[in-house]
């Protein structure tokens, strides 16, 4: 008789996380979002067998007519929720964000996995839109992507990091691909942004100048930890930031984010300093 599932623990957009048995959760993907479950798997398998702070993943199962996996229960706050109770601690918690993201980054991912280059341009080649939108430079950012065999995570931010009483465990590795490090690092540079417009339109004014210190904190200590020219960055800033049109369809930030775009690339084309440091969406 199959196992039955506790409490939910949590509700995301693509799954719900219900305990189980043995001191696991059980991970339940939507039906939009089912082909996820055996990708998060292998790739959270590879990860947690080569030493990555992942959790143990002990199978992939069919639930209530939904794919689901069970991995090992981790206890702790997520450092989201962890920096807001104590937000002078900003500098400290963002390194220890930009240190972990190194770790990650030292990792090779095994082949067979799609790359973040590859990915990119298929969204490009499905959405001719997206391109014409932007003229000879969006298709200059898309032929110019390199590509590279790093973990990209593609959601790594504060809420998918737990802090166990072991160290910080990252989760949610449902669309990790290969690629290089700066394309995740440029992914987690966007959800900065969507942080920050966040917090200074809902939060308080000491919430949202925590935050800001936070990623700022965050992006100087992972470029002493990968030095990086920030042109190199800037292609996959702008690259992530057209998929992200499609993909996040955030509608109260799709004005900006064209804004920004247009405006980088324009930057680029004349030799100024890129705006991706400062901006704010």
């Amino acid at each position: 008789m199959p196992a039955e599932k506790g409490a939910r623990i949590a509700r995301g957009h693509t799954a719900d996380l219900f305990e189980w048995p043995g001191d696991r959760v059980i991970k339940l993907f939507r039906e939009d979002f089912a082909d996820h479950a055996a990708h998060e798997m292998q790739v959270s398998r590879a990860a947690h067998d080569a030493g990555l702070p992942v959790p143990c993943v002990h199978g992939l199962v069919e639930l209530e007519g939904r794919p689901g996996i069970v991995f090992e229960r981790v206890r702790g706050p997520n450092l989201w929720d962890a920096f807001e109770n104590r937000l002078s601690e900003a500098e400290q918690y963002a390194r220890l964000l930009a240190e972990l993201h190194d770790r990650l980054h030292a990792w090779r991912l095994p082949e067979g996995l799609p790359s973040v280059r590859e990915v990119l341009r298929g969204i490009y080649r499905d959405n001719p839109d997206l391109i014409s939108a932007f003229g000879r430079a969006g298709s200059d950012i898309m032929a110019a992507l390199p590509d590279g065999d790093r973990v990209c995570h593609g959601d790594f931010y504060p809420r998918n990091i737990i802090l166990a009483p072991g160290g910080p465990v990252v989760i949610d590795w449902a669309i990790a691909l290969r690629g290089t490090s700066l394309a995740d690092h440029a992914r987690t540079w966007l959800l900065s942004r969507y942080v920050i417009f966040r917090s200074g339109k809902y939060a308080s004014r000491q919430v949202h100048l925590a935050w800001r210190t936070f990623w700022e904190s965050y992006m100087t200590r992972y470029r002493e930890l990968r030095p990086y020219a920030e042109s190199d960055l800037t292609v996959w800033i702008v690259a992530i930031s057209m998929a992200a049109l499609i993909v996040d369809d955030i509608p109260d930030l799709r004005h900006r984010l064209m804004a920004f775009i247009t405006t980088t690339l324009q930057d680029m084309d004349s030799g100024k300093e890129s705006a991706w440091s400062t901006a704010t969406l």
